[in-house]
């Protein structure tokens, strides 16, 4: 079995058990609901019951076709354009502060986190995107940045503190 044919049986065989545990999940809430709701006698309505079950189903039926499934998605001229596409979103989380030190303060915290992020997360991010296109490797790839990174990665003052964080 070719790579890209058990990666996309793979991704079809996930996505039917993903159908299954949401419904079996769905269910399993509606039932405490129901049961919380109303103790005495448990009564429960064959309507949403049916709804709710409706992805098992798909997704045992996924499951069991599969390979035909994988092999059509694999084959597919429409479906084939979305295989090795990935969206990267990178922004400053929200509990985090901007970076934005006087330039005679000494090293601080929040300085810290960005250089952490750097480091361990965007540089190796750009390793990797470097190293696919050396091997001639074709990943379309779409990269996004929030406009206060942005701005705390094109810094003067924080580029030169991150050289000598680096420099020890």
């Amino acid at each position: 079995m070719e790579a890209n044919q058990h990666g996309a049986l793979t991704l079809v065989r996930i996505i039917g058990v993903m159908l299954v545990v949401a419904s079996i999940l769905e269910l399993g809430l509606y039932w405490a609901e129901c049961a919380y709701h109303k103790p005495e006698p448990l009564h429960v309505e064959a309507l949403p019951i049916i709804l709710r079950s409706i992805p098992a189903v798909a997704g045992i039926l996924v499951l069991i076709k599969s390979c035909a499934i994988a092999e059509w998605w694999r084959t597919s001229s429409i479906c084939n354009s979305f295989i090795g596409y990935a969206r990267l979103s990178f922004h400053r989380p929200p509990r985090s502060p901007a970076v934005c030190a006087p330039s005679g303060a000494r090293k601080f915290l929040e300085e810290s986190w960005l250089f952490e992020a750097i480091t361990e997360t965007y540089l190796p991010l750009v390793q990797i995107i470097e190293n696919w296109r050396n091997d001639g490797i074709a990943a379309p790839i779409t990269l996004s940045l929030s406009p206060t990174l942005c701005a705390m990665l094109g810094d003067p003052l924080l580029r030169s503190r991150y050289e000598r964080h680096l420099n020890g």
